[in-house]
């Protein structure tokens, strides 16, 4: 089958409807959103049962300029079903005869296509931006490898003034087993600290100007126990997939993607990764019953799954999908992106097995232990600042984006002297 890419103008219509009650973050306030994911993309009409969205504002000030919003979106019944941004962004496709085949039988088909589908990197934008610093002596700099590939993602002028982070939380059934001390009510109560600024990512977000949005994927309801049955069905994680897309609602420049931490979050990881990378070693910083865990589930794990997506439903969370979706809808944007955590870097994973040109566009804030180390490096990733900077979920991406606007920075003076000197 030939694909071709779906057209910005057509992703970004689908991911704006998905998104139109999210707050738009500007360069004088800071925008923490908690949201509500749907937990099935299954939807039947239901005249009965129209989604129903109640909306609460809380200002604040943090300092004299810093103002920040908490709006709180819930949803009930399961949304989207046809009208998601998958399949809004497949029927947009066929209709303009872009390769999709209306044979598609998964609920994961769309999502496949657009990661077989993503637009190329400006290779000629990345070179010229070389050239800039090799005319100023500057060589071998790390900042000069960030410049070059975010102006290759962006094909022009890469700019990172409205940065924006995405936190994503769920529930695993897994947790069921005793792999980890962490109760559910922690994962709660993590998400109310980012949606009243509490949280040391909030912190640091209204310190640097960083937007925060924060979604609750379905934390009332857990996924499967992977050690005796799949994580989601397709149509839930498909659903899942589209809900992580909306991250790049709100216009930024440049994304972080991150996860809160829950009770079985990081079996779920090392189990997907060790589906999909058996050679590297993972399961670092497991308990015992952890380990026990991750062997049982890639025993039942089926050898014969069709690709990583299916593994992504079979082996991970809801987070995991949520974050993939946010990397292939940034990418789709060419937006550059900064992988916060083992969660992000798992999804990261998901689609490098997919498609290996699929995280040209991505950056990695730190690896904080040996197996996101092979992780990344078989990924092909740098981690922007060094380990131990963690300091909570989120915080690594968001100290992260000063390295990377100190590199656009350098980048946009060169170009300047660069002019001045040619007059």
């Amino acid at each position: 089958m030939r694909v071709r890419r779906v057209s910005r103008r057509g992703l970004r219509s689908t991911v704006s409807n998905l998104a139109g009650s999210s707050a738009i973050t500007s360069r004088r306030c800071t925008d923490v959103m908690v949201s509500h994911a749907p937990i099935s993309a299954d939807v039947r009409p239901q005249p009965k049962q129209k989604p129903v969205f109640m909306s609460m504002e809380q200002t604040r000030m943090q300092g004299d300029s810093i103002v920040v919003k908490v709006c709180v979106l819930g949803l009930q019944t399961p949304m989207w079903g046809n009208r998601s941004p998958l399949a809004r962004a497949g029927r947009i496709a066929r209709k303009r005869g872009t390769g999709y085949s209306d044979a598609m039988t998964s609920p994961l088909d769309d999502f496949r296509a657009l990661v077989a589908a993503l637009p190329p990197v400006d290779n000629d934008a990345s070179s010229a931006t070389l050239a800039l610093f090799e005319n100023a002596g500057i060589h071998g700099s790390r900042l000069v490898s960030i410049a070059a590939q975010l102006a290759g993602v962006t094909g022009g002028k890469p700019v990172a003034s409205r940065p924006q982070l995405a936190m994503f939380a769920g529930a695993h059934g897994v947790a069921r087993n005793g792999v980890s001390e962490r109760r559910l009510d922690a994962t709660m109560a993590a998400v109310s600290a980012f949606g009243s600024g509490d949280a040391p990512a909030s912190y640091l977000c209204a310190a640097n100007m960083v937007g925060l949005k924060v979604y609750d994927l379905a934390l009332h309801m857990p996924t499967g126990d992977i050690v005796r049955e799949p994580a989601m069905d397709e149509r839930t994680c498909a659903a899942t997939l589209a809900f992580g897309m909306e991250a790049i609602a709100g216009g930024p420049d440049i994304v972080i993607i991150s996860a809160v931490r829950s009770a079985g979050d990081d079996v779920a990881a090392h189990t997907l990764l060790g589906a999909l990378l058996p050679d590297v070693q993972t399961g670092v910083g497991l308990s015992q019953n952890g380990l026990i865990a991750v062997a049982d589930a890639l025993a039942r794990h089926k050898p014969g799954v069709s690709d990583a997506l299916a593994s992504l439903a079979d082996l991970g969370g809801r987070e995991i999908a949520a974050c993939a979706g946010a990397i292939v809808a940034a990418r789709s944007e060419k937006l550059p992106l900064i992988l916060d955590g083992l969660t992000a870097l798992t999804a990261a994973a998901v689609l490098h097995a997919m498609n290996p040109d699929a995280l040209r566009h991505c950056l990695l804030a730190e690896a904080s232990d040996a197996s996101m180390q092979g992780v990344a490096a078989r990924l092909g990733l740098e981690p922007l600042v060094a380990t131990g900077t963690h300091a909570g979920e989120g915080t690594s991406g968001v100290v992260a984006v000063s390295v990377v606007k100190d590199a656009l920075t350098m980048r946009t003076g060169l170009a300047a002297h660069a002019r001045t000197a040619r007059h």
